[in-house]
């Protein structure tokens, strides 16, 4: 490039970038990536394409330029990558409605709450019988732990149950 022409794209890029700027803010483009743009088109004045001839109308041709810069860069950054679908699990639930989590939190602390106050109620051989039982305990081995008969044994045990059950049922003290 001559230094008359190179002279002029840099008078052209002085005095006009902030036309260009604007011209491309005015099809959406944000004011940073306008800046780059127009950088860009500038710069393609310097490296013109093979057998490209010199335009007549510098800032014409810098518009043209920028304008299918910006196109191009929005076709790129629009193309949709592929998400397992895994990924898209983990980000639904990240964004999912922190009220609702909240909610459901605060029932299960109540739930918590009301279970044991349901088992504060038993007697401590009703809780451990309660306890043995839940863990799989036949009646023969709560029996020997507690050191009772077997009838007593399965005894304490439906007693129990049936005290955490009608404390589940029973409606709670809000």
């Amino acid at each position: 490039m001559a230094a008359e022409q190179a002279l002029d794209v840099e008078r052209t890029y002085a005095t006009r970038r902030h036309e260009l700027i604007r011209f491309l803010v005015s099809f959406g483009v944000s004011s940073c990536e306008a800046e780059d743009i127009s950088q860009e088109a500038f710069l393609r004045v310097f490296n013109p394409s093979p057998g490209a001839e010199r335009p007549r109308n510098l800032f014409r041709w810098l518009l043209a330029c920028a304008k299918n810069l910006a196109i191009n860069r929005y076709r790129r950054s629009s193309w949709e990558t592929t998400v397992p679908e895994h990924a898209w699990k983990q980000w639904e639930n990240a964004l999912s409605d922190s009220a609702e989590s909240i909610e459901l939190h605060l029932q299960e602390e109540e739930r918590q709450a009301h279970i044991a106050r349901a088992l504060d109620a038993l007697s401590a051989a009703e809780r451990q019988c309660l306890v043995l039982r839940s863990q799989g305990a036949p009646f023969r081995e709560i029996a020997a732990d507690l050191d009772v008969p077997l009838r007593r044994a399965v005894y304490l045990t439906s007693i129990a149950i049936r005290k955490v059950q009608s404390e589940l049922d029973a409606p709670s003290e809000r």
